[in-house]
């Protein structure tokens, strides 16, 4: 077990400075979607990527105060690689939750391709309007997800608080530990990072 610790510590603090970095991939993506309609904050978002603890998940009370909340829809892409090594990972089961006070109910479930990566996931988000409202400050402008990648041969990761604005491509980063380097531990690594708080006033 201190082992697994070991490993998922250090997962943790490569996935901080990875979280920091703005990788040139992630800004073509974004920038080749023209059809996007940008909120002010995202200007200063190379992509979209906010894991938290569990500790600090933020519910909905339940799916249709969920649905109420969130009319419009945003996307998403999970692109999963195998820890230091950078390499794509193929056939990781990729889930996305929405936490509820009643429990997480799932909305999506899919496996990634040839490059890690599973794209286009379209998800309920606020209006883009409470983005570009300067006097808002009550009204966070994106859903919260959890975010869980799961494969055979690598130890379960969940992410938190992973949030989506409506129009925007939000790009989920996933950096698997793999099991010959746990000691054959599964473990589940959850990413400590603070939910975003966020509101178009506060540009």
């Amino acid at each position: 077990m201190r082992e697994l610790e070991k490993m998922i510590e250090k997962y943790r603090q490569e996935l901080v400075e990875f979280s920091k970095q703005s990788p040139t991939a992630d800004e073509e993506v974004l920038k080749s979607d023209e059809n996007n309609v940008v909120p002010a904050m995202a200007n200063v978002l190379p992509f979209v990527s906010n894991a938290g603890t569990t500790e600090e998940t933020e519910f909905y009370k339940n799916f249709e105060d969920f649905q109420n909340k969130n009319p419009s829809k945003g996307i998403m892409r999970v692109q999963v690689t195998s820890g230091g090594r950078s390499y794509p990972i193929i056939n990781a089961i990729v889930k996305v939750s929405v936490p509820l006070e009643t429990g997480d109910r799932e909305i999506f479930s899919g496996y990634t391709d040839i490059n890690g990566v599973v794209d286009n996931i379209v998800l309920p988000a606020p209006d883009s309007s409470y983005s570009l409202d300067e006097q808002n400050t009550t009204v966070e402008p994106f859903a919260v997800y959890e975010v869980t990648v799961t494969h055979p041969d690598f130890a379960k990761s969940e992410f938190f608080n992973v949030p989506v604005f409506a129009n925007i491509k939000a790009i989920q980063p996933a950096r698997l530990v793999p099991l010959t380097e746990t000691g054959g531990e599964p473990g589940t690594v959850i990413i400590p990072e603070q939910p975003m708080r966020l509101f178009g006033g506060d540009v």
